[in-house]
């Protein structure tokens, strides 16, 4: 399997096994944003490369929006140094003001994060 999607009592966790394509975030977008509404997403890329051209992030950060009850936070983490710069690119397109999405190179901080009731908008961690 390419990735993994769990369900904690806090948030949606999303663990990818290989590089992700563009067809597989857009499944994995409609596979969380329809079975949990609003819940707030971890997604773990290390291992992997999240590397897009810009017209796939803009694809990818289109479809996100389309789904109604967004999350009010989504963390992603990346211990590649190509892949935290897309991942903060794809930010850029994505652009929800009800969400909160912050890059974190370190699991136990993006899940730290998450945990909190608020924090500033694009606290990268780097």
């Amino acid at each position: 399997m390419e990735y993994t999607i769990s369900d904690s009592r806090d948030f949606i966790r999303v663990d990818f096994h290989a590089s992700p394509t563009v067809e597989m975030v857009l499944e994995i977008q409609q596979t969380v944003s329809i079975g949990y509404p609003g819940k707030r997403r971890l997604y773990c890329l290390n291992g992997t490369r999240f590397m897009f051209t810009v017209a796939e992030l803009q694809q990818i950060a289109e479809d996100a929006k389309s789904y109604p009850h967004p999350p009010d936070r989504v963390a992603i983490v990346t211990d590649h140094a190509v892949s935290y710069e897309t991942a903060r690119l794809h930010r850029h397109y994505r652009n929800v003001p009800a969400t909160e999405e912050s890059i974190f190179r370190e699991e136990t901080s993006a899940v730290a994060w998450l945990g909190q009731q608020q924090s500033p908008l694009y606290s990268d961690v780097p």
